[in-house]
């Protein structure tokens, strides 16, 4: 049993796999690669998936370009979380991209920036950090050395330059704070309810927050609601999200429309996973849904489709599911309610 399963849409896609598998390699997460092709194989994808489910995989990461619709037929063979990576080749990967994230309510699919395998990798570790104080442990360290490599970066760029007139100031205890701030949630007691804290960058987000409140309550799932934009309050919103983590909040969801900066601003100072929900406030959403998707490396959000909170609570269940059996029973009978449903739809049309 391997805790990943890589599913590569074709064997193109190797570059972007072998981003995710350095990562796998680095922390210790078991993992399989397969390639099989959600329209020229498509019963070799459900095979692949609904096997590895029975016997344990937590996380699947699917890899496709074009109409990328591998991890959406991926994810309509299992409850477990799918992470798509949709992959550039023409109109820049945004084909892609919106096939990978607008799936239908019911089915998330956990998108991440495109080509992006090392987000996609750092995301599942963020998942089975949940519930594996080891590999939450990698997690935390990587921040860590992401965090020290820009304080190289800084010492190098000022050499490099070495102006005349150049004033190199030294900006406070910066990176003795997050090495303090990640310590103490390591040193965190992970034991207690699973829990989510729902962010949102204004009121006006409020129907998707209820949306997802909605889901939420129907699995029993403890939930807390922050508005905090960090364009308006940035510290209102670190505080809520260090408290958060350190308060034992499992799974983030942040919702917000525009430049969508809620999320990444979250993901910034937390090492659990963060799901966006982008809103349509201009631009049919498209503004906040690329910036939601398209975080730099290291640094993934999971992003659902345009204004779908439902979508985004399940996907939150699905990551709490993974060592949960009483969740993942819940989420069985979750999808098999959608499937009966669709069923007597296309029954009354028929009759």
């Amino acid at each position: 049993m391997s805790d990943v399963v890589i599913i590569m849409g074709s064997s193109s896609d190797i570059k972007i796999a072998k981003k995710a598998v350095n990562i796998f390699e680095d922390f210790g997460i078991s993992y399989d690669i397969t390639v099989a092709s959600a329209h020229r194989t498509s019963e070799r994808v459900r095979d692949i998936t609904v096997e590895s489910t029975k016997n344990g995989t937590k996380v699947f990461v699917a890899i496709a370009g074009l109409a990328a619709h591998l991890p959406g037929i991926v994810k309509a063979n299992t409850t477990r979380p799918v992470i798509g990576v949709p992959v550039e080749s023409k109109l820049n990967g945004l084909d892609a991209l919106l096939a990978c994230v607008q799936t239908p309510k019911g089915v998330p699919v956990a998108t991440v920036g495109i080509d992006r395998g090392e987000n996609a990798a750092i995301l599942a570790a963020q998942i089975i950090g949940i519930h594996d104080k080891n590999i939450r442990k990698k997690v935390l360290e990587y921040k860590s050395n992401m965090v020290k490599k820009i304080e190289g970066d800084q010492e190098y760029i000022r050499k490099e330059i070495g102006g005349k007139y150049l004033i190199a100031r030294s900006y406070g205890k910066f990176l003795a704070d997050v090495e303090e701030k990640f310590k103490i949630y390591e040193n965190k007691n992970d034991e207690g309810e699973d829990s989510v804290l729902i962010v949102a960058g204004s009121y006006s987000d409020i129907k998707i927050v209820e949306s997802i409140v909605e889901i939420l309550k129907s699995f029993d799932i403890q939930y807390k609601i922050e508005i905090a934009s960090p364009n308006r309050y940035p510290q209102k919103l670190h505080k809520a999200v260090v408290n958060g983590t350190v308060s034992g909040t499992k799974v983030f969801i942040c919702v917000s429309g525009l430049s969508g900066f809620v999320s990444g601003a979250v993901a910034a100072h937390t090492d659990r996973p963060v799901i966006s929900v982008p809103h349509d406030v201009k631009l049919g959403g498209l503004d906040s849904l690329i910036t939601m998707a398209q975080m730099p490396p290291g640094v993934p959000t999971a992003t659902v489709g345009i204004d779908n909170g439902k979508n985004a609570a399940i996907l939150a269940v699905e990551m709490l599911a993974v060592n949960n059996e009483e969740l993942k029973e819940k989420l069985t009978s979750f999808r098999k309610n959608l499937s009966e449903m669709v069923d007597f739809i296309n029954t009354a049309q028929i009759s």
